[in-house]
């Protein structure tokens, strides 16, 4: 099972079907893990995940912008297969990199 914002994934294929639609929206996207901790069956990650907006993401066309997203997910693990995750990323962020929505002012 994976949690993302506003979505859900069940099983290998909804999850495949999340991770493709970020694929063909960013082909080449590129993650680097930040850091990791891992204890017991719990392993949380922060990564940034960086691409190129080519393809439809969310109802957003193209735009060719370059986009670096933070991102941080818990997976609880058993028998070497990840059997849920919870992910969390900037995607107020990632929309407004994209110029679909305002940025925020730089000092608040």
């Amino acid at each position: 099972m994976w949690h993302g914002p506003g979505v859900e994934g069940k099983g290998p294929e909804g999850w495949k079907q999340i991770a493709q639609s970020y694929r063909d929206a960013f082909p080449d996207l590129v993650v680097t893990i930040d850091d990791q901790i891992a204890e017991g069956d719990r392993v949380c990650t922060r990564f940034t995940a960086r691409g190129t907006h080519r393809g439809e993401l969310s109802g957003v066309a193209p735009t060719g912008r370059y986009v670096a997203v933070r991102c941080v997910s818990l997976d609880r693990i058993a028998d070497g297969k990840i059997l849920e995750e919870h992910e969390l990323f900037d995607e107020l962020g990632m929309f407004q990199a994209l110029g679909t929505l305002p940025a925020l002012p730089a000092s608040v």
